[in-house]
């Protein structure tokens, strides 16, 4: 007896699962769809409406924009062929930032009198900014300032020190 309940209601369980399980799709009316109109209608009252679009542009972070520092020889404002290979570099960074303005700043050793000093960082910044211009950089992007020894990097009173004094840098202005 439980064996012939448990088979009703397999087979009323299968007959369902066919019924439904083997439904065939609804036709649609091809004719009833092509007369209407698929774009809903406008009244003047209606304002248009304007898809939302993000104007402002992707921020993407960027890494800073840094010039690599020259060093100079004792006593000269003449570019060593390493200085030109750095200054080549500086203006192919500068060229892919038209915008901005640089200042060239003139630095000596502690070596010399304070004045004797201003002149030679003054000629050092003068010597960097012309080759820049000589690059294709436009020379109203370069300011030169000369610090002379009043910003030395080593304070130190030796050969290794002073030469990382005699050096011009890169500062942005903008």
């Amino acid at each position: 007896m439980n064996k012939t309940i448990v088979n009703t209601i397999l087979i009323a369980l299968f007959g369902a699962l066919i019924v439904t399980g083997c439904a065939k799709p609804q036709a649609t009316d091809a004719m009833s769809d092509s007369t209407k109109d698929p774009s809903p209608s406008i009244t003047q009252s209606d304002p248009p409406v304007e898809p939302i679009v993000d104007k402002q542009p992707a921020k993407t972070a960027q890494p800073p924009i840094t010039l690599e520092q020259i060093r100079f020889a004792y006593d000269q404002a003449i570019l060593s062929e390493q200085a030109r290979t750095t200054l080549s570099a500086n203006a192919t960074i500068l060229q892919l930032a038209p915008e901005l303005k640089v200042s060239i700043e003139g630095h000596c050793d502690d070596r010399g009198s304070d004045e004797y000093n201003l002149s030679l960082g003054e000629r050092r910044a003068q010597s960097v900014r012309a080759y820049l211009v000589s690059l294709g950089i436009a020379a109203q992007r370069l300011k030169t300032i000369s610090y002379g020894e009043e910003k030395p990097l080593d304070t130190a009173n030796n050969e290794m020190a002073w030469a990382k004094n005699r050096r011009a840098e890169f500062k942005l202005l903008n």
